[in-house]
């Protein structure tokens, strides 16, 4: 086989690395996170984006018992909403 037909692992993360670089591939992160940010929003949450480098993004979910909605508290069941919010989010 010849060297050009064959790709190491560390081929392929240096191929992702620059393609995280693109502006195009940039900005379909940033509407990715942005559209999940909208689902997650509401519903007494707060959310807020922030981009930490190409094709970084966080997306923080802030709000009173967003952790025990989650996950469930001592006498409450939990009622999951990260989840949805992301299937949601990533139809188109």
């Amino acid at each position: 086989m010849s060297r050009a037909l064959q790709l190491t692992g560390a081929d392929l993360v240096r191929a992702i690395g620059n393609a995280a670089a693109l502006p195009a591939v940039d900005a379909a992160v940033a509407k990715r996170a942005a559209a999940v940010a909208a689902e997650l929003a509401g519903a007494g949450t707060e959310t807020e984006v922030l981009k930490r480098s190409d094709s970084d993004y966080i997306v923080t979910v802030t709000g009173a018992d967003v952790f025990a909605r989650e996950f469930g508290a001592v006498g409450t069941p939990a009622a999951p909403f990260v989840a949805a919010s992301l299937q949601r989010a990533g139809k188109p």
